[in-house]
C-alpha cells in the first residue's frame, strides 16, 4: 500500500486516462478496472463462515441456538422471506456488535482465511434463483463460485497468470506469475488434478478471481498475495486521491477532527467509532439489563 501511495496510483489513473479516451469523456464518477470489481475485490466471499456467534439468542449462551447460521440470516434480510409487513427485524436479530469488533474475537465470529473454498451455504445461496424455471440456470445463480467465474468469462477478464505477467513487466508488482496454479494444492489432491487435468488448462490459465484468492492461500491466507493486494491498494487509494476533498487527498488524520471520545482521545479505529456512535454500548448496557431475563440482547425494534 506504501508503495501505491509514494507511485500516486499511477496505474490506476493511467487506466482512467485511457478509459476516457476510449469513451470520448462519458464517464460519470470513477471509472473502476473490471479487474478490480469482477476478480479482486470479490476475495471477501472467501472469508464468510456458514455460522456465527452473533449474539446472546445465537451464541455460546444458546438463547436460541449456539451459532446463526449464514441462511438464517440471509432469511432475515429484504426479500428473504422471515421479516414480518411491518418491515422491523425482529428483536432477537440485532447484531451484538461487541462480539464482532477488537482483538479478542474466537472463531466463530472472526472473518474465514482468505482461500479458495466458499462456506457451503455460498453454493445453495436460500435467496437466489427462486424464480428459474431451468434447473441449469437455477443452479447457476444459486452458486456464488459459479456466478463468479461466469462473470470473469463473460467481460472476457485476462488469466490471473496474463495479468500477473502484464503487471511485472509495468514494474506494479514484483514476483513472478505462479505458472501453475495446481503446485498451490499439495494438501487438496482432488482440487490439484481437477485443476490440472481440465481441458481448458485451468492450472496454467487460471480465472483470476480463483487466481487471486490462489495466491492469497498459498501465503497462509491472511493477507492477499501481491496481485491481489495491488488490484485493491490501487483501486482504493486511486479513487481517493482522485477526490480532492477525501481524506487522503487533504492529508487528514483523526487527531484533526473535532468529534472526540469521551476520554478525549481521537477517534481513530472501528471500535472507537462504533463506541463514538453507541452503537456497541447500547447493546452492552442492554445485554447486562436484561441478564436476568435469560441474557437476551434484545435492542432493536
Amino acid at each position: 500500500m506504501n508503495r501505491v501511495i509514494q507511485d500516486r496510483a499511477s496505474h490506476f489513473f493511467k487506466f482512467r486516462a485511457e478509459f476516457d479516451s476510449r469513451r470520448q469523456n462519458t464517464r460519470l464518477g470513477n471509472a473502476l478496472p473490471l479487474e478490480f470489481s469482477v476478480a479482486a475485490y470479490r476475495f471477501g466471499h472467501s472469508m464468510v463462515r456458514g455460522a456465527y456467534d452473533f449474539n446472546k439468542n445465537f451464541g455460546p449462551e444458546a438463547g436460541f441456538a449456539p451459532r446463526a447460521t449464514l441462511d438464517q440470516l440471509f432469511q432475515f434480510t429484504g426479500g428473504g422471506g422471515a421479516i414480518d409487513t411491518s418491515k422491523r427485524l425482529p428483536k432477537i436479530w440485532v447484531i451484538d456488535w461487541t462480539r464482532f469488533v477488537g482483538d479478542s474475537a474466537p472463531p466463530p465470529r472472526v472473518a474465514r482465511k482468505i482461500d479458495t473454498a466458499l462456506a457451503p451455504p455460498l453454493n445453495q445461496m436460500v435467496k437466489e434463483g427462486n424464480d428459474e424455471t431451468d434447473p441449469q440456470l437455477k443452479a447457476l445463480f444459486k452458486s456464488l463460485a459459479r456466478r463468479n467465474l461466469r462473470r470473469g468469462y463473460n467481460l472476457r477478464l485476462p488469466t490471473g497468470q496474463a495479468l500477473h505477467s502484464h503487471l511485472r513487466q509495468t514494474g506494479a508488482v514484483q514476483s513472478a506469475p505462479i505458472a501453475d496454479i495446481s503446485t498451490v494444492f499439495g494438501s487438496k489432491p482432488q482440487l490439484r488434478d481437477f485443476l490440472r487435468n481440465s481441458q481448458s488448462k485451468f492450472s496454467e490459465r487460471t480465472p483470476l478471481w480463483f487466481y487471486v484468492l490462489a495466491e492469497a492461500e498459498s501465503g497462509g491466507g491472511n493477507r492477499l498475495g501481491e496481485v491481489g493486494s495491488f488490484l485493491i491498494a490501487s483501486t482504493f487509494i486511486g479513487v481517493l486521491l482522485a477526490d480532492p476533498d477525501s481524506a487522503l487527498s487533504r492529508g487528514f488524520h483523526p487527531d484533526q477532527s473535532p468529534l472526540r471520545m469521551h476520554d478525549n482521545t481521537s477517534i481513530d479505529s472501528i471500535a472507537k467509532w462504533m463506541r463514538f456512535a453507541s452503537v456497541m454500548e447500547q447493546c452492552m448496557e442492554l445485554t447486562t439489563s436484561l441478564a436476568r431475563e435469560g441474557g437476551r440482547c434484545t435492542r432493536g425494534g
